[in-house]
């Protein structure tokens, strides 16, 4: 077991994709048992990507406004802006959270915007795809 907040990135990752496993797998698992699922995650290793992961958990959970505002509440708190990697993911869970209402216009806008920001030409061209898909 690791302690708080010193998880490498592949036991970050792991974590995310127990979390998502379980979900699938159990049909009792709503929406609401996620979102506590990625609670209690964020509490054992809070990093960025756990934190986005929990943003799409209470969106799906409570709806996409619930959403948006712990997103702007965590970026706040933690400052995403001045890592590109995390302002990357930050603008693709922004453009999830504005396909869920509806607003495909401003998603395909969220999903270029993260697409520049990377160097990763695979994950940017399959941000454009999606951003081509809501025109």
């Amino acid at each position: 077991m690791w302690n708080r907040g010193e998880a490498g990135r592949y036991q970050v990752e792991a974590a995310i994709a127990a979390v998502h496993a379980s979900s699938e797998v159990s049909d009792r698992a709503g929406p609401v048992r996620i979102a506590v699922l990625y609670l209690w995650l964020e509490r054992l290793v809070p990093t960025a990507p756990v934190r986005l992961a929990r943003v799409v958990a209470v969106a799906r959970a409570y709806g996409a406004e619930r959403g948006a505002a712990l997103l702007d509440e965590l970026g706040r708190r933690h400052r995403w802006g001045d890592d590109p990697l995390v302002r990357r993911r930050e603008r693709v869970v922004r453009a999830h959270l504005s396909e869920m209402v509806g607003d495909t216009g401003a998603a395909e806008v969220l999903y270029r915007e993260a697409a520049a920001l990377g160097a990763n030409r695979v994950e940017g061209r399959y941000l454009l795809e999606r951003a081509d898909r809501l025109r």
